[in-house]
């Protein structure tokens, strides 16, 4: 249950969402996406309702399923005036083979979350929420998402763990008991190794400063 969440995303930011199982992360998302409608309040993406602005923003689980006869191409709709191009590209992009005429069923299970983020970031949405999504694309997170960040996508993605977010978020928040909290630095950055706590915390301080603490 979500408890009087306020959250501005703006376009370009990556926001991380870090909480445990149960703290909302995944309520919070789908409500963003207008696949869940909050009991109050609104959710607004440019200026529009999210439940009635389809396209606007799209939604990534990293439990993601399609037949396995279907092919990438038919997996991943553009708008684009070259549709085969884009999508080889994109394709690419994801870490997937370029081929569009490949089959789902070629595919290695690791490989669908990724083709979820492919078919969702084909159509440059305006806000692109990610649910747990992070382990699945390993290394090539922080990579991914400044892409995608450099084209004007607002992104916002949970994770359990802040420490998590450190290098990848403009700005990390806390849900916690369905509200949103600044993060508590010292607990929430130990120091890795061969590095001084008091610098991994001035970092963490940098990154989160911006986020909005809600009672």
């Amino acid at each position: 249950m979500l408890c009087g969440v306020d959250l501005s995303v703006a376009p370009g930011d990556v926001v991380a969402i870090a909480g445990g199982v149960g703290a909302g992360k995944t309520t919070l998302l789908l409500c963003a996406a207008g696949l869940l409608r909050p009991d109050r309040g609104a959710v607004v993406v440019e200026s529009r309702q999210a439940a009635g602005a389809a396209g606007s923003a799209a939604y990534v689980s990293a439990v993601a399923s399609y037949h396995p006869v279907l092919t990438l191409h038919e997996v991943v709709t553009t708008r684009s005036p070259s549709p085969r191009e884009h999508r080889a590209a994109l394709l690419e992009r994801v870490g997937l083979p370029r081929d569009p005429a490949t089959r789902v069923g070629d595919l290695s299970r690791a490989d669908l979350p990724r083709l979820a983020l492919a078919r969702a970031i084909a159509n440059d949405p305006e806000l692109l929420l990610l649910d747990d999504l992070l382990p699945a694309l390993g290394a090539d997170a922080a990579m991914l998402l400044r892409a995608q960040a450099a084209r004007g996508t607002a992104i916002l993605f949970s994770v359990r763990h802040a420490e998590r977010a450190a290098g990848l978020a403009t700005r990390i928040v806390i849900l916690r008991d369905g509200r949103l909290h600044e993060p508590r630095l010292p607990s929430l950055m130990p120091a890795p190794p061969r590095r001084g706590r008091r610098t991994a915390a001035a970092y963490v301080a940098e990154v989160a400063s911006p986020a909005r603490t809600v009672t």
